[in-house]
């Protein structure tokens, strides 16, 4: 069964119109057009020069990014799941400014030679960097290195999620809703949480609907925050957006770099422990 915290008020409601209203001018006027998933959801990743360029010109998302990109967040997050039996680092690698990296599946596609040597050489830097960060903290610091994978997201009409858990290498995930929807319940948008049936063993990442039972549907609020640990079983979706409103808000996932995540290790998904505390 999913383990997970919900926050209210994490961040101040001013705080988050300022976000809002600075991420939406920034998409108004540096970004054309970009990539929708989901049915309707538009992003700004960590990893892109738009995001740097976003904390850059934008004091609000400078301030976020400080704040949330940092061990004191870190600690914050793997301490509401009292994970005694395991310490983490943050760092950052993937997501540092580097003018390579930008668009750098694009350049591919439209350049020679020089730049796929180029891309080749990069992405097998990052490999061997990932592996090195790793190793170090595992040996001399007794530490699993996580880095913050996060983007900035507007969802639109027809946006949704089906029935999933996060990818395996995501340690813990949340997400921060930057707005609310006049009506959550009939405009959808909601997050939404989800349990195996007692008498469904399921080994996919993305069960059909009819081997889950419904925990819990929570709606968007501004400055709400939802944490939850990533494992074989933390099963949620997104209630299919009906509204002509856009729902902002942040996807982000303390990602392992190396080694095998713990938290997927089996376990009983019978279990009837939860955690849905509105600190």
């Amino acid at each position: 069964m999913i383990k997970y915290r919900a926050q209210k008020n994490y961040l101040d409601k001013q705080f988050c119109n300022n976000l809002v209203n600075e991420g939406k001018d920034f998409f108004d006027n540096h970004i054309s057009g970009g990539d929708v998933i989901h049915g309707g959801r538009n992003f700004i990743p960590n990893t892109s020069l738009d995001w740097h360029d976003l904390c850059k010109k934008k004091p609000s998302w400078k301030k976020l990014n400080e704040k949330l990109n940092s061990q004191d967040f870190l600690d914050y997050v793997s301490g509401l799941f009292d994970e005694k039996d395991e310490e983490f680092k943050c760092i950052k690698l993937y997501s540092k400014k580097r003018k390579f990296s930008s668009n750098l599946n694009q350049k591919v596609k439209i350049a020679g030679i020089k730049t796929l040597i180029g891309a080749i050489i990069y992405k097998c830097y990052l490999y061997l960097s990932r592996h090195f960060l790793s190793l170090y903290s595992s040996i001399f610091e007794n530490k699993t290195s996580l880095e913050l994978l996060i983007d900035f997201s507007i969802a639109s009409k027809g946006y949704t999620r089906e029935i999933h858990r996060d990818s395996n290498n995501r340690k813990f995930v949340f997400l921060i809703y930057l707005n609310s929807l006049k009506d959550s319940a009939e405009e959808g948008g909601e997050f939404v949480t989800w349990k195996l049936k007692d008498n469904v063993d399921s080994q996919s990442g993305r069960p059909n609907q009819d081997d889950c039972e419904l925990i819990e549907k929570i709606s968007p609020e501004p400055g709400k925050l939802i944490i939850f640990k990533n494992d074989n079983y933390s099963f949620h979706s997104v209630s299919k957006m009906t509204s002509s409103e856009n729902r902002f808000f942040i996807y982000g996932g303390f990602t392992q770099l190396s080694g095998k995540n713990r938290f997927m290790e089996k376990y009983d998904h019978t279990m009837k422990t939860e955690f849905n505390i509105y600190l």
